[in-house]
């Protein structure tokens, strides 16, 4: 699941693009992002969707430069579901959420 940065959607609201054929669908593999502003409840919800389906699901701070709700993510993870380091920070924490 993209996390702010996602170039594609990005450069088509960026420079005012209509896509040629709106999809209107779940996106197929690749989930909504989680964008500004931050909202826990919406960041709860897609996760618990993905520990629903029995999906391992990570997060990794690599991209924290360009996610600025990032720490708030972490802690609204860590809160809700628990987190597990599964890499040390060299150079990036990857964390596995403990889906119920």
């Amino acid at each position: 699941m993209p996390l702010q940065l996602d170039a594609h959607l990005d450069g088509i609201r960026r420079e005012y693009l209509t896509p040629i054929a709106h999809d209107d669908t779940d996106r197929g593999w690749i989930r909504a992002p989680l964008t500004r502003p931050f909202a826990p409840e919406a960041a709860i919800a897609a996760i618990e969707v993905l520990c629903r389906e029995g999906r391992p699901v990570y997060l990794s701070d690599q991209l924290e430069l360009y996610v600025d709700f990032m720490p708030r993510l972490k802690a609204v993870l860590a809160e809700r579901f628990g987190l597990t380091r599964v890499l040390a920070p060299e150079p990036y924490t990857v964390d596995r959420v403990d889906c119920p």
